[in-house]
Formats: structure tokens, C-alpha cells, sequence
């Protein structure tokens, strides 16, 4: 997270290894991840069967992440496995985690209450600044792997970063408000 040029460098030297599968390694553990942190949200403490069922409702956004950056890379890197590329790209995924694991850790230890804390405007600002700094840190992060793993020129780097950026998170939001829209479009229908 602190050196991605050089830890990069590194991997992208090492042979490739593994089958397929190693292409999910490292999407399915931030799948568990967002299930994890879920869990500890609501309910203070990890079970399984809330970790499972977070895991499987939030596991849209590793399959949009994997899903656009398929589609950014399509024309990169055609004598490496798509599953090498895949497991690289998510190693880049340390400044998203160490966030949901400090929200998730934070408001598993306060009472609810003192949540509501979040829905002011300086907690509101506050929360938009940090998802704005770790936003613009993992972005270097991908531009670092697209420049390096990809072998991307700086300005073809940037283009990859932000169209995979778009369509994941517009794919994201479209999904998100879709579900959140439905039970609405559902009541004024009579449904």
C-alpha cells in the first residue's frame, strides 16, 4: 500500500503459478471481508451467518470490480492468465480494507446512538473526506499496477483507471438504487 510501484515490479516478474482459481483468491476475500465488516456492524460481534449472508449481498461489488477490469483490460497483457491479472489487481485492494475494517471495528465498540453522530453534516464531511483520500490512494494504487502489470504508458494508465472506475461504480450505484428502488416502484404499483 505504501510502495505499489516497486511491490508491483516485483510481483509482475514472479512466473505465473496456480490455475483459474487463483484469479478468485483474492476477490473472494474481500467478499468475506464486506460480509465480515457487516457483521460486526450490526451486530458488535462476527457470526457466520450474518458474515455469509453480507458476503453473498455485497458480493455484487467484487463481481463489478473483476467484471470492469475485464473490460479495461481486454487488449493488455494477452501471454498472461486473466486469473494472474485478476489476483494482482485485487492485491491493490489494502486502502478499501483497512477502511472497512476500522468502520466496521468503530462502530462495532460505540452504541447506536452515538451513530447518529454520522448523519450530521461534520460527520457527514468527515466521512466524505476519508472515502475521498482513500478513493484518490487506491486509484494510485491501480494506476501503479496499469502502469506496471499492464505495462500502460502514464496517460493510458490514467484512461484504464478511470473507465474501470466508471463502470464499476456506475454498475454499483445502478444495482444499489435498484434494489433500494424496488419495494417503492413495487407499493405505487399496486404489488
Amino acid at each position: 500500500m505504501l510502495r505499489p510501484m516497486a511491490v508491483y515490479e516485483r510481483l509482475a516478474r514472479q512466473p505465473a503459478s496456480g490455475g483459474w482459481w487463483i484469479g478468485l483468491r483474492r476477490p473472494l476475500f474481500v467478499t468475506l471481508l464486506l460480509g465480515g465488516c457487516l457483521s460486526l456492524v450490526v451486530s458488535g460481534r462476527l457470526t457466520a451467518r450474518v458474515i455469509a449472508g453480507g458476503a453473498v449481498a455485497w458480493s455484487f461489488i467484487p463481481l463489478f470490480e473483476v467484471a470492469s477490469f475485464g473490460a479495461v483490460r481486454r487488449f493488455a497483457n494477452i501471454g498472461v492468465p486473466f486469473s494472474r491479472d485478476v489476483d494482482l489487481f485485487f492485491a491493490g485492494h489494502g486502502p478499501w480494507s483497512v477502511s472497512l475494517i476500522a468502520v466496521a471495528a468503530v462502530a462495532s465498540f460505540i452504541p447506536i446512538q452515538a451513530a447518529t453522530w454520522t448523519a450530521s453534516t461534520p460527520g457527514l464531511i468527515t466521512l466524505a473526506a476519508m472515502a475521498a483520500a482513500i478513493a484518490i490512494w487506491s486509484g494510485y494504487i491501480d494506476f501503479c499496477f496499469y502502469r506496471v502489470v499492464l505495462g500502460k504508458t502514464g496517460t493510458r494508465a490514467v484512461r484504464a483507471l478511470l473507465l474501470q472506475r466508471a463502470i464499476a461504480w456506475t454498475l454499483a450505484v445502478v444495482y444499489f438504487l435498484g434494489n433500494a428502488a424496488w419495494p417503492l416502484v413495487a407499493d405505487r404499483l399496486g404489488l
